[in-house]
């Protein structure tokens, strides 16, 4: 905690001008990524009061119900859509009705809609049980094969899903 994992996410996103120096992924510097290119999933789960499906669609506004669900498949949180009454089930102001790891998997299901070229996740399966966690972090590799993912993680299951692993000192 507190060496700057955050951070670095935040310059790999564009929304953070480092103080000298450029940030690139493969000579092209994040700041002149296409719109949608890259996607950022913080540590706190950003949703809106209104349906399950309106949550995701804020990502694929023209993604058909059979997305939605295959994109809630990868995050394992098809069986708690369904108990709550599938894609139409309403949550309250900022999420009420979710869990936090129920919140994080809507958001991530979210990140796979957007299909990003760049996907950056800052402890992504933060409250979630291994198993979970494991199904999670699959899900993410099989719906976006072709994507570069960096992850701020402290869980062994989010490192041991790393092709590389950069630790950060203080």
């Amino acid at each position: 905690s507190g060496v700057g994992k955050s951070t670095v996410l935040l310059l790999a996103a564009g929304a953070l001008v480092p103080g000298a120096g450029r940030v690139c992924l493969d000579d092209l510097e994040v700041i002149d990524f296409a719109d949608g290119a890259t996607t950022l999933v913080g540590q706190r789960a950003a949703l809106v009061q209104g349906s399950l499906a309106d949550n995701l669609r804020l990502a694929a506004p023209d993604a058909g119900d059979a997305e939605l669900w295959a994109a809630l498949d990868a995050v394992a949180l098809r069986a708690v859509v369904e108990a709550k009454g599938g894609l139409e089930a309403r949550l309250g102001p900022r999420g009420a009705g979710l869990s936090g790891g129920e919140a994080r998997r809507l958001v991530l299901a979210r990140a796979i809609l957007r299909k990003p070229s760049v996907l950056l996740l800052d402890e992504p399966t933060e409250g979630l049980d291994t198993a979970t966690a494991d199904q999670v972090l699959a899900g993410l590799r099989r719906m976006l094969p072709d994507s570069a993912v960096l992850m701020a993680a402290h869980r062994a299951e989010e490192q041991g899903a790393a092709d590389r692993i950069v630790t950060l000192g203080a």
